[in-house]
């Protein structure tokens, strides 16, 4: 999000950040403050526990996608009998 689009003047941006800091420090969601390029990033940054599983799980399908892939080039072999 950017700050300068949301907010029309310049004097209510550290009204703006005081407001996320309060809802930030609540719990109440999570946001990244860039102040000199004026931008909030509302991304939560990823666990590396996550990424793990991610990457976990992508391989599996890649590997699903392999084996299949292996069985239907010898299919196609068996049946012209290559």
């Amino acid at each position: 999000v950017d700050l300068g689009e949301e907010i029309d003047r310049p004097a209510g941006m550290p009204e703006v950040e005081e407001h996320l800091s309060t809802l930030v420090g609540g719990g109440d969601l999570f946001a990244k403050i860039d102040r000199p390029a004026g931008i909030v990033s509302f991304q939560k940054p990823v666990t590396s526990e996550e990424t793990l599983s991610d990457w976990a799980s992508d391989v599996a399908s890649l590997l699903t996608l392999v084996e299949r892939t292996c069985h239907l080039i010898n299919k196609e072999n068996m049946i012209h009998k290559i």
